[in-house]
């Protein structure tokens, strides 16, 4: 019965494993993507064509950097929840996968950052201003609309979730 659910656990673990690779291939919205119409920063900066460029072949860069990070970081919280639903949680086990996950996740951070300031390094001095200025003001390619996406009665406009 025990190796029935240890194969069970070990097929369900492989399963999410897969299908979290499949979808961290799919496209989705990049940092700082210039193509992207929806992205003000990208729009506040009137990049040159060849500043454009350098940005994409930066973003695709750190497409392929992220990819393995992002698939190790679902596998570990999978196994974490593994841990957690076990008949018996061991709290040693769990603290060392959390451990694990902290770690990848502070290794995406690393690059994201570094990704932020290799573009910022291509700016001109009046385009670095108006970067910083977003950063400083949490505004570097996320959601804009005045509240958070779920709490629509923050957005402050009629027929924008204000009634």
């Amino acid at each position: 019965m025990k190796r029935t659910i240890a194969v069970m656990l070990t097929l369900i673990l492989t399963s999410l494993t897969l299908v979290s690779l499949v979808q961290a291939q799919q496209p989705g919205p990049p940092p700082f993507a210039p193509q992207k119409p929806g992205m003000p920063m990208m729009r506040l900066l009137n990049l040159t064509a060849e500043q454009q460029s350098q940005i994409s072949d930066l973003r695709l860069q750190l497409q392929k950097e992220m990819l393995p990070l992002r698939s190790e970081l679902m596998t570990k919280r999978n196994e974490l929840k593994l841990l957690m639903t076990a008949e018996k949680p061991d709290m040693g086990k769990i603290n060392r996968k959390i451990e694990e996950i902290s770690k990848i996740r502070t290794e995406i951070q690393k690059k994201r950052v570094a990704h932020r300031l290799k573009i910022r390094s291509l700016l001109t001095e009046e385009q670095r201003k108006i970067f910083d200025t977003q950063i400083l003001s949490g505004h570097h390619g996320k959601h804009h609309g005045g509240g958070h996406p779920m709490m629509p009665g923050k957005m402050g406009k009629k027929g924008h979730g204000c009634r």
